[in-house]
């Protein structure tokens, strides 16, 4: 039997792995430069994302909450004008003395009278006040009789002639006792620039309405026996202020 294969067409068995390594080949498609580029940003882009969530930052910044100053409002106070046109705050701490004309006149059935400006010592807050006549102790002075019981207080809103204290404002004998002798002053305005210092003139306008003036009637009845010869009475007249919103 003749072989009728041609010698130059004679090939060769080919490896078995070769074949499985063409078989491969074939199926392995090569990932195109365009879309490797994107596959790379992507995860560029994940990479930086995670690292930046990740990462643990803190600031701080403080801001100084109204300045130098901080939050809040000066001391709160009322004061009066006294005869010689200084400022004297009404604080029941200190020991003021309110010149009395006359006061070396007040017997039985007599009146001494005089007049005080109060004023609202505050820049921002509105004062409601209110005035009193009030008793130092048991008004007694040293050894000497105690009239205390006697006197009767009328007080008058000067610029409005209102009876505050009183019964009366022409007939001091109808005065409140001792233990009656308060009244409302209604509200007073704030200044609307800093307080006035005390113990210094006053050299500044005050606003009307942060200010009022009023007059003082003390009255000694004439009910006072004999017995009571010489007496005196320690008082001291009080203003009390309470702020309020505007």
């Amino acid at each position: 039997m003749k072989n009728h294969s041609h010698p130059g067409r004679h090939r060769s068995p080919r490896p078995e792995n070769s074949r499985k390594s063409h078989t491969a080949l074939k199926h392995k498609r090569s990932t195109p430069p365009a879309a490797r580029w994107l596959w790379m940003s992507a995860g560029l882009l994940l990479i930086l994302g995670i690292g930046t969530t990740g990462a643990t930052r803190i600031d701080n910044a403080a801001l100084r909450l109204g300045g130098q100053t901080g939050i809040g409002a000066p001391p709160f106070s009322i004061a009066t004008v006294l005869p010689d046109n200084t400022i004297a705050h009404a604080n029941p701490e200190e020991s003021l003395t309110l010149p009395i004309p006359g006061k070396n006149a007040l017997v039985p059935g007599r009146t001494i009278t005089f007049q005080t400006t109060v004023f609202n010592n505050t820049e921002t807050l509105p004062s409601a006040t209110q005035v009193s006549v009030i008793p130092i102790g048991t008004g007694a002075v040293g050894n000497a009789p105690n009239i205390t019981p006697f006197v009767r207080i009328t007080i008058v809103n000067s610029l409005t002639n209102e009876l505050i204290v009183g019964n009366s404002t022409s007939n001091p004998q109808e005065g409140a006792t001792i233990q009656n002798a308060s009244g409302n002053l209604g509200t007073l305005t704030p200044l609307g620039f800093p307080a006035l210092p005390n113990g210094t003139p006053l050299t500044t306008p005050l606003p009307p309405q942060s200010t009022t003036t009023i007059t003082v009637m003390i009255h000694l009845s004439s009910s006072v026996t004999p017995s009571f010869n010489g007496g005196l009475t320690a008082l001291a007249l009080q203003f009390t202020g309470t702020s309020t919103t505007p």
